[in-house]
């Protein structure tokens, strides 16, 4: 009897290899979003960041005639500030100030126009400044009640912006490092598939 023919089975074939594409989706897409959000994101917490010590500066403008109190750190400043008409005839020696402890602080004169602002529409000029020893507050008194004196921080731009910097920095780096993912995330996604070894 004839035995049935059966025709050999086909060598096996190389099936080209086809590695996962989603980790350079993933950072494809992640680098994206650091690269938009990081440096927006960086500005908009800086600007916000500004708000305390803009707060704290103008919590220093104070009346002080007769008398004011001005909480100050250590080692910071104020201008006293008189209206332009009567800075000619007014001097450090005019007003006084002193510590919750009843510390004579000095009161330094300054030059006329180191710092001038207006007040209700009116000019202002700094005659003296004050400088905390110690953080607390400061009690200033000046004499002459008919002339009006008002306290002016000495203006720091970089206590001001430095949270600004600081964070607008922390918002670059995020974006470089979102833009090395999304190069690295192409890169993965045009990269031609390896054929396997049979």
């Amino acid at each position: 009897m004839t035995q049935p023919y059966y025709a050999p089975y086909p060598p096996p074939q190389a099936v080209a290899s086809t590695p996962s594409r989603t980790g350079a989706i993933t950072a494809l897409v992640i680098g994206a979003v650091l690269l938009v959000v990081g440096p927006v994101l960086g500005v908009l917490i800086g600007s916000f960041a500004m708000i305390p010590p803009a707060l704290d500066t103008a919590t220093q403008v104070v009346s002080v005639s007769p008398s004011g109190t001005v909480d100050l750190r250590r080692g910071a400043s104020v201008y006293l500030m008189a209206p332009e008409a009567a800075t000619p005839g007014i001097g450090a020696d005019a007003c006084v100030a002193s510590t919750e402890a009843g510390t004579t602080l000095p009161v330094a004169a300054a030059p006329s126009g180191a710092w001038t602002t207006s007040f209700s529409g009116e000019r202002y000029r700094s005659f003296a400044t004050v400088t905390a020893a110690e953080a607390g507050m400061v009690t200033i008194t000046c004499a002459d009640a008919r002339v009006p004196v008002m306290t002016m921080p000495a203006f720091n731009p970089g206590v001001l912006l430095r949270p600004l910097a600081w964070w607008a920095l922390g918002g670059t780096i995020t974006g470089v490092v979102g833009l090395v993912l999304l190069i690295l995330g192409i890169v993965g996604l045009v990269r031609r598939p390896k054929a396997a070894v049979a």
